[in-house]
């Protein structure tokens, strides 16, 4: 990948011409960078030039890094104010830019918090941090009184040859990375133990990067093996995704050797002034938001599909409108709001399926909206903060037909400034409808029986502020 090393050698020459009132410095490690990452950074690099932004592009191993970069890529932002490190995948442009966008104006903020008994990779200068979950037993009912703590028990014993080792208080800072190791054990009739798995990057809490297939998943008498299996397997393609991810997960430690510099003496920033950027401190995030669009062009704001092995009936939803209103002082405790959708605008890709679907399944001539109406929030997050992103846990109530479907709502939020210096709420997040041939009496594609009817959506959705 020599044409992308030489790429950003040329821009980081052009970009570091002329003096500068904020910087983009990327720090990365050049032919050590997988190829899909090299090819990725040339591209962002001219992204961020068509934006006029200069950029500082800087390879540690010949010019040494600051401290708080301990793997690469790592894209941070400087301007008279300080320092803001760019926590997302270096793959999403889009991304980037209202990073940039948003810190112009607001105060760098240094977030650490103290966190127990946490396993911790290190490698080089880079910590690894692994958060995680172990759903309570489901399936025959048997003793698992303990089984949590055996179950943490095994996955600790297990990611311990894998080198992470249990560390009983850690100073969690921005630049540690983070991924999620989700368990969800069966108990069958047999006694037999199924574990299935999830693996999360630190990116996305919503879209897992691995999951068990089912049809390989094996169960075991002895519960600790299966438990310890699905451990290592995850372990294994962390490790390799590491190297080879296609989404932007991919990191390369920093070695201990490279030297640690200060900005100054790596030459940024050096002819700022602070009167050349007036930053706004006091940007008002409002409690009243209406939906505006989908956060992702040429994508749809609300898709849905049935689960695996069904995925392949799938389809969007075109119109769309709802509010969201925030609680007291703009919190999150007390938040409320509702989504409404035109039956109608269901769509599967083919006419003449969407006119089956809305004559028997949705009955659109009777029921023209469905609508989602969330009443509850929770998450570690006081209120929505501009460039921040959180995530939220939401509890609704889907209204499809005469029913009426409780659901949990898995969400990431991210508080930015549009290209009109206008601030918008941005939501990822998924949830589903479970067996809603039972709860609609309709017919859905054949599945197995725990799969079967199971409607999964996710939303990709942009609010602005105003009155509901």
């Amino acid at each position: 990948m020599k044409i992308q090393v030489v790429i950003l050698f040329l821009l980081a020459n052009f970009c570091t011409l002329k003096a500068q009132t904020e910087t983009v410095i990327i720090f990365h490690q050049g032919e050590r960078e997988s190829d899909f990452t090299q090819k990725k950074l040339a591209e962002l690099s001219l992204y961020l030039q068509a934006m006029s932004v200069p950029i500082e592009l800087i390879e540690v191993q010949k010019r040494g890094a600051v401290a708080e970069v301990t793997h690469t890529p790592a894209i941070l932002y400087r301007n008279p104010q300080g320092t803001y490190f760019y926590k997302g995948r270096y793959a999403e442009f889009s991304k980037v830019e209202n990073f940039i966008r948003t810190s112009r104006v607001i105060q760098p903020q240094k977030a650490e918090y103290t966190s127990q008994n946490r396993l911790l990779l290190t490698e080089g200068k880079m910590q690894l941090m692994l958060e995680l979950k172990i759903s309570p037993v489901q399936g025959k009912q048997a003793d698992t009184v303990g089984f949590y703590q055996q179950a943490m028990d095994v996955v600790i014993k297990t990611l311990d040859k894998e080198k992470f080792k249990l560390v009983p208080e850690l100073v969690v800072w921005e630049n540690v990375v983070k991924f999620y190791f989700d368990f969800h054990p069966f108990l069958a009739e047999d006694g037999k133990l199924y574990v299935s798995y999830a693996l999360f990057s630190h990116y996305d809490c919503i879209n897992p990067i691995f999951v068990s297939n089912p049809a390989q998943l094996k169960g075991e008498t002895r519960p600790e093996k299966a438990i310890a299996q699905a451990t290592k397997t995850m372990s294994d393609f962390l490790k390799k995704e590491f190297k080879n991810s296609q989404l932007g997960d991919a990191l390369t430690p920093i070695a201990t050797s490279v030297a640690t510099k200060t900005w100054e003496e790596l030459g940024i920033n050096a002819s700022y002034s602070s009167r050349e950027i007036q930053p706004i401190y006091d940007i008002n995030i409002t409690q009243s938001w209406i939906y505006e669009q989908s956060r992702i062009p040429n994508a749809p704001a609300l898709a849905f599909h049935f689960a695996p092995p069904a995925q392949q009936y799938a389809g969007e939803v075109k119109e769309i409108k709802g509010w969201l209103q925030l609680g007291e002082n703009g919190q999150w405790a007390g938040a409320k709001g509702e989504f409404i959708v035109a039956t109608r605008s269901v769509t599967m890709g083919l006419k003449e399926l969407d006119q089956v679907i809305y004559a028997k399944l949705l009955q659109a001539d009777s029921f023209p909206e469905a609508k989602l109406v969330i009443h509850k929030i929770k998450t570690n997050a006081l209120k929505p903060q501009l460039g921040e992103s959180q995530n939220l846990e939401m509890q609704a109530d889907l209204y499809l037909k005469k029913a009426i479907i409780p659901i949990t709502l898995v969400a990431q939020v991210d508080c930015y400034l549009d290209k009109n210096k206008q601030v918008k709420m941005g939501f990822k997040a998924q949830f589903i409808a479970q067996t809603v041939h039972k709860t609609l009496d309709i017919e859905v594609p054949a599945a197995p029986e725990a799969e079967k009817g199971n409607l999964i959506f996710d939303a990709n959705i942009e609010l602005r502020a105003g009155d509901i």
